[in-house]
Order: structure tokens, then C-alpha cells, then sequence
């Protein structure tokens, strides 16, 4: 069974030679008792009793030109009038984007943890750690950080691979600059589709915006093998 860290790695499911499927009833039952195993893809009948845990948000890029069609797309009436607004705003204060600085990554835990509070994963010093390790991997990495004034004042980190952006963090500076965050959202929906990605794979979690941006929701379910 794919489970090789520990939070946040959705979508896991057995590996089995095909035509074999039979036996994966039999091997979530023979995990120990008192195991917790989470963000579980239902892919065969053994799983349809599984209990829900999460969803997984996805944008699929194949549908869309850019950030300006995916706002025209999911939003409607007011809302899309606002949004256009906000973004047309920020731009008007012409920001530039700085791609892959490095030194950058310290402000995304910063602007991260000021747009999240205690519920922020980067207050914990191993989440820290493990993200600068993640730089040193050889891995297709984007850090996209936005300039404006002169300062950095929103950054990002993604992952492309297999023709899928995996979007793992954002921080922006919305106190001085509001709706600066949702600039950003575009802008990696832009740079997504500039890499040829299919899907936009916005991870585990609602984060107080991708219901509002309206992803597509993936079930993620649990299974707990009682003692």
C-alpha cells in the first residue's frame, strides 16, 4: 500500500499487478490494528465502504486558455465583475514576477504564516526544513515570487511533473495590498499553462479559497482498522 510520508500525501491506493485486484480487500485487513491510513483514492469495490476525509482541489487546465478564462469560466453576475476589478487593479501597479530565486523561499514561510495564522504548517521548524531539503531534490521547481514597489510582496512554490503543476504553497502580503493573493492564483494558473500542465493540483484543504475559486473536488477517504 503507497504510504510513504505523512500528511498530505492524497490520493494513495494499492499497487497490484493487474488482475490481481481480488486480493486488495486482504490487504487493508491485514494492516495492524489501530492503523490510520488517510486521503485514500476509491478505486476498487473494497473501498467504496471507506469513510470520507477530505477533498482534493484540481483545476484541469485542458479546459482554459489562461487566468483570465478560468475567472470567466467558474465565476458569475457580481462576484466576476468584482474579481476582474481586483485583478485589474493589481496589475495596474505593475508588478514583475521573479522566477526561482531561491532566497525567496524564507518569505513565503513569512507571508505564509501571516495569511494563515497558527493553522500555518510552516510554524512547525521540520515543515521548514523539509521544504529547503525539497530545493535541494532533483525536481522541476518553480518559485514564483511577485514584485511590487520595489519589495517582494507575494511568492509561491510548485512542482511541475508528469504534465501536473503541483501548486504546495502561497503566501501574499493582502494586509497592505488586498487581493493581492488572488493575483497570484492567476498568475499561477498563467505559468501553469505556459509549461504545457494539464491539471492545476491545489493539494489537500479548502485554505479559505478554493471552494470560492470553485476547483474540482476529488473525494479523499480514511480507513481506520480498529484494535
Amino acid at each position: 500500500i503507497e504510504f510513504f510520508a505523512e500528511e498530505f500525501t492524497e490520493s494513495n491506493h494499492v499497487f497490484i499487478r493487474p488482475g490481481c485486484e481480488r486480493f486488495i480487500a486482504d490487504l487493508y485487513k491485514a494492516v495492524e490494528p489501530g492503523t490510520k491510513l488517510l486521503y485514500i483514492a476509491k478505486d476498487n469495490e473494497f473501498s467504496n465502504g471507506f469513510r470520507l476525509e477530505e477533498y482534493k482541489y484540481v483545476i484541469n487546465l485542458t479546459k482554459i486558455k489562461n487566468g483570465s478564462d478560468y475567472i470567466e469560466s467558474v465565476f458569475q453576475g457580481k462576484e466576476k465583475k468584482n474579481i476582474k476589478r481586483e485583478i485589474r487593479i493589481i496589475g495596474e501597479k505593475n508588478p514583475e514576477i521573479v522566477i526561482n530565486d531561491f532566497n525567496d523561499l524564507p518569505i513565503l514561510f513569512d507571508l505564509n504564516i501571516k495569511n494563515f495564522g497558527k493553522d500555518s504548517n510552516f510554524n512547525l521548524i521540520n515543515w521548514r526544513r523539509g521544504t529547503v531539503d525539497l530545493l535541494r531534490l532533483d525536481f522541476d521547481i518553480h518559485l514564483l515570487a511577485i514584485i511590487i514597489d520595489g519589495k517582494k510582496q507575494a511568492v509561491s512554490l510548485a512542482i511541475f511533473y508528469n504534465n501536473v503543476y503541483y501548486l504546495l504553497a502561497t503566501g501574499s502580503n493582502n494586509k497592505e495590498i488586498p487581493n493581492l493573493g488572488k493575483y497570484l492564483i492567476v498568475k499561477n494558473i498563467d505559468y501553469a499553462k505556459n509549461l504545457g500542465a494539464s491539471i492545476l493540483d491545489a493539494s489537500i484543504g479548502d485554505c479559505h479559497w478554493k471552494k470560492r475559486w470553485h476547483l474540482d473536488r476529488i473525494p479523499q477517504y480514511k480507513y481506520y482498522k480498529l484494535r
